[in-house]
């Protein structure tokens, strides 16, 4: 497994990638008020704390490194890492699962593509299981309780554990429960309170309408589809097929709801996204299923509960299962026929995934002094304007560049460039006297197995493609051989 960790982290090694970006802004406002800042986020500057909609947790991680080298953050994430192999094994063991289904977790594309991100996701799961195989074992309730209640420190999908707390509480009654759920809640009173003296308002409260900005019947139906492919291709998860026909007639059932679906919300399935929606449907019913049987309501719970909170989210991206797939690797049975090579398929996957999105991450990078060079030397200024974030807009605003406002005009006789695999954003001008589209082309590891592929219809981090208009996409990753990225340079004209 230390072969496993060593081999993802070398093969993950990249540049500020995603809304790394954005946490990494916050690093450098206030410590004690890290949403107090302006950001350009999607074309428009505006406060942090009206758009970004993640508690504090994070940049209070990354504050102590936010002038260091890049592997040195990513080296800083890796003990929580080494926490949520170690906290899931023990929620394991609790549960009296096998070393394989830990395997699961670690070779799921999940954990490959979160293991050494500068995102929450790994502090959250660990504060997770952390907490969680504390209270299962029901000792050190109080601690272990304030350990789990952490989470929502670092995402507010950590809030959903203060409910499951108190049904697990009021279901098995440990002893002495009650302290494990004033522990969980301690840190979301803090979390409170700093809000309100900071800033007179509760963020999560200020969030809520911002998630629920588009809930119409097709987003709603594109992030169900999505949602359920995510828990196959990215969690990992596969149903029990002890029951092999009784399973074939709930699969057959489940693709002929996938294809109506996909009808009614005019969504375009490739076989991939069509195959996984469908097993994903056979899981969480049998799952369900299971834990009704078994009457495991708490845990029941979780899974009914996740899918709920994930329907919520004004975006979907499979990082977001995370909180939410330990049932699933608790369920999941490695003795049946096919098990283990599912879990060496999954590791395959990952490291294409792994090494795919570092060459997205880097080739951003490269688009970026490519463009620079080429406005120095024919314009003799390595400065101007561009469209578009993530760690694009990172690596431009390093380089002194200034982010452009959506729909705005760029000033006369300027530089100004757009990336293609960020948000699609366009200035005002009607005039242009030079356009070089610069690409960064693409070559596979083994295969062309993509996490951002408009060719695959694959997006591991959301449920769309930056497009004009965007794509909408079902599966976290596809396969195609289209470009990482592609910036297009363009000179106003001096009027």
């Amino acid at each position: 497994m230390s072969v496993w960790l060593l081999c993802i982290f070398v093969l993950g090694q990249k540049p500020i990638h995603l809304d790394e970006a954005n946490f990494l802004a916050m690093t450098h406002g206030d410590w004690w008020s890290p949403h107090n800042i302006q950001i350009n986020w999607e074309g428009t500057t505006e406060s942090a704390f009206d758009v970004l909609s993640n508690p504090p947790g994070m940049p209070w991680l990354l504050f102590p490194v936010r002038n260091s080298a890049v592997w040195t953050m990513r080296l800083w994430m890796l003990p929580w890492v080494l926490l949520s192999i170690w906290g899931t094994w023990k929620c394991l063991q609790v549960q009296g699962s096998s070393i394989w289904n830990l395997w699961l977790m670690v070779l799921s594309p999940l954990f490959a593509l979160s293991h050494n991100s500068l995102m929450p996701e790994m502090p959250l799961y660990a504060c997770i299981v952390l907490g969680w195989q504390g209270l299962l074992r029901k000792k050190s309730l109080f601690g272990w309780g304030l350990i789990l209640g952490c989470a929502a420190l670092f995402r507010y999908s950590g809030l959903t554990m203060i409910p499951l707390v108190l049904g697990w509480i009021i279901l098995h009654r440990p002893k002495n429960g009650w302290w494990g759920l004033l522990g969980v809640c301690i840190p979301t009173v803090f979390l409170y309170m700093h809000d309100v003296m900071v800033y007179e308002e509760w963020h999560f409260l200020h969030m809520i309408s911002f998630q629920q900005d588009d809930q119409s019947i097709s987003t709603m139906i594109h992030k169900v589809l999505a949602m359920f492919s995510m828990l196959v291709l990215g969690v990992g998860a596969i149903p029990r097929w002890s029951k092999p026909k009784r399973k074939g007639v709930m699969l057959l059932c489940a693709l002929i709801t996938t294809l109506v679906l996909s009808r009614v919300a005019a969504l375009d399935l490739t076989l991939l996204a069509c195959t996984s929606v469908s097993i994903g449907i056979v899981v969480f019913w049998t799952v369900c299923e299971t834990l009704w049987s078994q009457k495991k309501w708490w845990m029941l719970c979780w899974v009914v509960g996740g899918v709920f909170f994930l329907l919520n989210l004004r975006f979907a991206a499979t990082r977001y299962w995370l909180p939410f797939a330990l049932p699933y690797w608790l369920m999941w049975n490695p003795r049946l026929s096919g098990s283990k090579m599912w879990c060496w398929v999954l590791g395959f996957l990952s490291l294409h995934l792994v090494w795919d999105d570092a060459q997205l991450a880097k080739s951003q990078y490269t688009l970026a002094e490519e463009v620079t060079a080429h406005c120095f030397d024919e314009y003799q200024t390595d400065k101007g304007y561009f469209a578009g974030h993530w760690g694009w807009q990172y690596a431009l605003q390093d380089r002194g560049w200034t982010p452009s406002e959506n729909d705005s005009k760029i000033p006369n006789n300027v530089c100004f460039v757009k990336s293609f695999r960020s948000w699609p954003q366009e200035s005002s001008n009607e005039c242009w006297y030079e356009e070089v589209l610069f690409d960064s082309g693409y070559r596979s590891l083994l295969l062309p197995i993509r996490v951002h592929t408009i060719e695959g219809q694959g997006n591991y981090h959301s449920y769309m493609i930056s497009n004009d208009p965007p794509i909408r996409t079902i599966t976290p990753f596809g396969w195609g051989v289209d470009s990482w990225d592609q910036a297009l340079f363009r000179r106003s004209c001096l009027r």
